[in-house]
């Protein structure tokens, strides 16, 4: 692994020849067929309180790399992704046209977050005093691997390289030998370790002993797993919220790695993509680095797609008591997926792409917009579980959820660029939930 792709692990913690594609000969009941059982990994951005629309600009840097983009085929180079749709109980399932009436229930109040009297507190709950011996024995080894002699580090000057590369992060300068330079020299840097001998810890650092990979082990990131288990395993100690959310997050990257990624609309779109389950107070609860097919997946989800299979891999790692509600948003929504969290009796709330909705019928754009900004319609499964939401603002989006529907409408205030005033507009309780633990932005709270 490169130095660069070493300072994006860092970060985390504080194709082929192009071919020309044959023509098809398909009718028009095949491409119906196509588009209704497609699951790719494409995902619209859920911008459900914005007036701005996104345009299609895809800048796309390094395109020597071997990047690609996981909006658009989620893989990594000479990978094919598995597009398989999640498990449906039958083709299609019977709607009726009515309010969803389940009344969701509240969990025990979650434990408060720990207060730490110092950053460096919080930082030593994750990286112990352990990961920095063996780190110095794992960097003293590979030097004598490498030039016959020991570099000769211990714990304590790992630990300052490490807290180097996280004080760059934060001053940002284009090359690290400017830490040291007479004229943009950085003292809390240049002071704790001279040039030569961050150079010299930059060419030797390791985790693992290079000698010691399985044969069988596919996992591309065994390198730094070291530092991932340890993470990942402080993580899950810690105690669930009420509501949780599950979302993608970007380490920013542009270096050669391959299973790096790029995501139009996120604020860093180049980077490792990372499958993130958070607390309602922003902390991770648990995560999972994106590999392409060699994403780390419980066999028992597989089935379900990435999407949702991810939902149900992260949530079964922890100890989730009854009635806990999980929001995401339509790359993981399925109704399958809402099935699978009722029988684990958890709730599950996020916005849901059109050829998912297993036969429902909802009023068209058109229908809706005539009714004015604000309207909404409603279906329920005949089962009773769960329900679609599909509610009109700028754009329409539609909303699955096994928690609640429409419920109490509240009001929420909308710029109308024709009539250049604030205009009070419906919006069903189910969009607001779902705005409150996604990020959404509430214009009543910002005005």
């Amino acid at each position: 692994m490169t130095n660069r792709a070493m300072s994006a692990v860092l970060k985390l913690f504080f194709s082929g020849p192009s071919q020309r594609p044959r023509r098809l000969c398909v009718n028009q009941q095949q491409i119906l067929n196509i588009f209704d059982q497609i699951d790719s990994d494409i995902s619209d951005t859920d911008l459900l309180d914005s007036d701005e629309e996104q345009d299609d600009y895809d800048p796309r840097p390094n395109a020597g790399t071997a990047a690609v983009s996981s909006r658009e085929s989620a893989s990594t180079e000479g990978e094919e992704v598995d597009v398989r749709p999640p498990p449906m109980k039958g083709r299609t399932k019977v709607w009726k046209k009515k309010k969803f009436d389940k009344a969701y229930k509240s969990t025990a109040p979650s434990l408060p977050v720990p207060g730490h009297d110092e950053p460096i507190n919080y930082f030593a709950e994750y990286l112990t005093e352990d990961f920095f011996e063996i780190t110095a024995n794992q960097t003293n080894l590979y030097s004598v691997q490498k030039t016959g002699k020991s570099i000769d580090t211990n714990a304590v000057e790992m630990k300052k390289f490490f807290g180097i590369h996280v004080a760059m992060g934060v001053f940002n300068l284009p090359r690290y030998r400017m830490y040291w330079g007479t004229r943009t020299r950085i003292p809390l840097i240049a002071d704790t370790m001279n040039f030569n001998r961050f150079s010299r810890l930059r060419s030797f650092v390791h985790l693992v002993d290079n000698t010691s990979k399985d044969p069988d082990n596919l996992d591309r990131l065994w390198k730094v797993r070291p530092i991932i288990d340890i993470v990942q395993k402080k993580t899950q100690t810690i105690s669930p919220s009420e509501h949780l959310s599950c979302d993608e997050q970007m380490v920013p990257f542009t270096g050669n790695l391959d299973i790096k990624q790029y995501i139009r609309g996120k604020p860093c779109p180049w980077g490792i993509k990372i499958f993130v389950l958070c607390n309602a107070d922003g902390r991770v609860l648990s995560f999972e680095i994106y590999q392409g097919k060699k994403t780390n997946m419980a066999e028992e989800y597989k089935s379900f797609g990435l999407g949702a299979g991810m939902v149900l891999n992260l949530a079964g790692r922890l100890q989730l008591v009854k009635f806990t509600k999980l929001y995401f948003d339509n790359f993981f929504t399925s109704l399958a997926l809402l099935e699978r969290l009722s029988e684990m009796g958890l709730y599950g709330t996020g916005t849901i792409r059109s050829n998912r909705l297993q036969g429902a019928m909802l009023e068209t754009d058109s229908d809706m917009k005539k009714r004015g900004r604000g309207s909404f319609c409603e279906v329920v499964a005949s089962s009773g579980d769960s329900c679609l939401v599909k509610w009109m603002d700028n754009r329409s989006v539609i909303l699955a959820s096994n928690m609640i529907g429409s419920g109490a409408v509240n009001k929420v205030r909308r710029w109308c660029k024709q009539t250049k005033a604030y205009l009070q507009v419906d919006q069903p309780q189910v969009v607001s939930l779902y705005n409150q633990y996604m990020g959404g932005v509430d214009m009543d709270q910002m005005l």
